[in-house]
């Protein structure tokens, strides 16, 4: 039905244009042109709000029923990663754990990690270098805070020697 529309539309939109530029020749010339078909007729690139078809989608959208859900969770869980350069420059503290305060767009984002999964990032990321380790915080978000959270280092593996691994076990 939408098609329909959309080329009645054109129609008339061809017919005033035609009927418009007539008006503006004086009377002793005629106007040659070819028979309007939908494919051989350009639009002007003047204003693109005279043309109906976004009124037509507007009017289309609005008709669609969406019907709104909502359930309630128990958790949102995170998982952030990090740039391997900055976790390897990070002190280690002496303590068990470790306040790390995240930044991302504007917002802080406060969490405690374990001094034992820090210093094992740090070796990895020493023995392996930092474009070869992905480096991530895994944990439950709860407002600026981010509860019950793991730092975690993970060697970076390519396809091929995914594969390689599996045929030599």
């Amino acid at each position: 039905m939408t098609r329909d529309v959309n080329r009645a539309l054109e129609q008339v939109e061809r017919a005033l244009e035609h009927i418009l530029d007539r008006s503006k020749l004086p009377k002793n010339e005629t106007v040659k042109t070819k028979s309007p078909t939908i494919r051989g007729w350009r639009a002007s690139a003047s204003d693109p709000s005279q043309y109906a078809e976004p009124k037509a989608r507007a009017v289309f959208r609005g008709k669609i029923s969406m019907t709104k859900l909502s359930v309630t969770a128990r958790a949102i869980k995170v998982t952030v990663p990090l740039d391997p350069a900055a976790i390897s420059t990070l002190p280690l503290p002496n303590g068990e754990r470790a306040e790390l305060t995240v930044g991302c767009e504007g917002q802080q984002y406060v969490t405690s990690i374990s001094t034992k999964s820090l210093r094992k990032a740090k070796n990895a990321i020493g023995a392996n270098g930092a474009e070869k380790i992905f480096v991530m915080l895994q944990g439950k978000l709860k407002g600026h805070e981010i509860i019950e959270c793991g730092l975690v280092a993970q060697v970076k593996t390519t396809k091929a020697t995914k594969e390689t691994q599996g045929v030599a076990k």
